[in-house]
């Protein structure tokens, strides 16, 4: 047999999740006994605490158990506020079965939407993606923009290798342009760039180790391993698999120099050039 008095109990708790409780209703709810005062307010919590896993922004699917738990427990506290009779006290009966109504429905609505919302969690507005730089994008917008041809360099191939350098010191990017490199086995030995910068040190900047894997235009990108401040020269050499922290440039095969212009004896002469690098006119 339901207890009337717990059911009196139950819609002053219902009434306190809707924020309607008069102040003769709060301090009833406040003399009530503790313990049944607790464990109306507990099942007020439970209902929140469902409401708020609903609202969370999950980023896993819900786990199967978890969601057969949260599954239960809308169940039962729906069984269990179904099952309890309104009281009717006069003017208080309509709004009594309100609150009976909206307590329940809140659990099942809430059990329900925690496992929609863990299934289909809530994105975030996509942005705008921003395309990966180019050789060509990089061409069109750097203002600083050295474009340098490649050469051969103290220890050249029979066969001719043509191409060109771009790099901007403002992005720090860059790539390089080959037709007709030769292919290398990454397993024997592999490229390596060199960035000349006179104004750093006497040691050129790393600019990444690479492989050529086609006879035809191959681009690849420069991942300098410092920051470049002027360079004057980019050199590849042959180097062992997985590159070298200074190389000896005893297979140096092409130089591309930065134009003419700047190679002049009050900034960057010959002398500066890191041994084994030699100026090509």
């Amino acid at each position: 047999m339901n207890n009337p008095k717990k059911t009196i109990l139950d819609e002053h708790a219902a009434g306190f999740i809707l924020g309607e409780l008069s102040e003769e209703e709060f301090r009833a709810l406040c003399d009530s006994p503790a313990m049944e005062r607790t464990k109306s307010l507990n099942e007020c919590e439970r209902i929140a605490s469902l409401v708020a896993l609903a609202d969370a922004d999950q980023n896993e699917p819900m786990p199967e158990k978890l969601r057969d738990a949260v599954t239960a427990t809308g169940r039962s506290l729906v069984a269990e506020w179904t099952a309890k009779p309104v009281v009717s006290v006069g003017a208080r009966a309509s709004q009594g079965r309100l609150r009976e109504t909206v307590a329940w429905l809140a659990c099942l609505a809430a059990s329900i939407i925690a496992i929609l919302f863990w299934q289909n969690p809530r994105r975030e507005p996509e942005q705008a993606a921003t395309p990966p730089l180019t050789r060509e994008s990089l061409i069109a917008s750097a203002s600083d923009l050295i474009q340098v041809r490649w050469s051969e360099g103290k220890t050249p191939w029979e066969q001719k290798v043509t191409g060109d350098v771009v790099w901007s010191n403002k992005m720090q990017r860059g790539f390089m342009r080959f037709v007709g490199m030769p292919v290398n086995d990454p397993t024997i030995e592999q490229y390596q760039l060199w960035i000349i910068d006179p104004s750093r040190d006497d040691e050129p900047v790393d600019g990444g180790v690479f492989d050529i894997s086609a006879t035809g235009e191959i681009i690849v990108p420069i991942q300098a391993k410092l920051r470049v401040n002027q360079p004057t020269a980019f050199a590849v050499t042959i180097e062992k698999p997985g590159g070298v922290v200074v190389s000896t440039q005893e297979r140096l095969p092409l130089l591309a120099t930065v134009a003419k212009k700047k190679w002049i004896r009050t900034q960057i002469g010959p002398s500066d050039l890191p041994a084994g690098f030699s100026k090509v006119e």
